[in-house]
């Protein structure tokens, strides 16, 4: 499981997530938090990654906000990303 928890600019968010889901091995857990874009308190750099791009199918299911939180189980196969 990778947890990622920003409070910076969106351009490191998205470098800081892309950096660290390099590691996500099939089969694991990411989650964002604060990446509810709809949760008026989501100020961090999170909620300023596109998040809808990165965290989608094919390369993730099991895709759900929870509280604000973004989470996704990385599928086997070709990375998108």
């Amino acid at each position: 499981m990778i947890y990622i928890d920003l409070d910076v600019s969106g351009e490191a968010a998205g470098e800081a997530y892309d950096s660290w889901c390099q590691f996500l091995k099939p089969g694991g857990i990411i989650v964002v938090h604060n990446s509810d874009r709809d949760d008026n308190r989501a100020q961090s750099g999170s909620a300023r990654i596109p998040i809808e791009e990165r965290i989608r199918p094919p390369e993730f299911t099991d895709i759900h906000v929870v509280a604000g939180n973004t989470f996704g189980r990385r599928m086997p196969g070709e990375r998108t990303a």
